[in-house]
């Protein structure tokens, strides 16, 4: 069986490991390496503004939608 049939599942742990230890190594370089940039750091307030922008939107929009689907069916329930 393994890992989505690819990988048997004898070396499944390993593969496993492997992998954690690769993000873990991807995540740290890409943290070194935005940490270093100085002018993405003299960004980071615009960029953060409109991150909580873009974020609420969508949580937002998600509460409209959900609203308006739940009127939707509450209404195809009562004919």
């Amino acid at each position: 069986m393994g890992l989505a049939g690819v990988i048997p599942e004898a070396l499944a742990p390993w593969a496993r490991r492997i992998a954690m230890a690769g993000l873990a190594v991807l995540l740290f370089t890409m943290g070194a390496s935005i940490g270093t940039d100085g002018q993405l750091l003299g960004n980071l307030p615009v960029m953060g503004a409109q991150a909580l922008l873009l974020a609420l939107a969508a949580a937002g929009g998600s509460i409209v939608l959900v609203w308006l689907w739940e009127r939707l069916l509450s209404r195809r329930g009562e004919k």
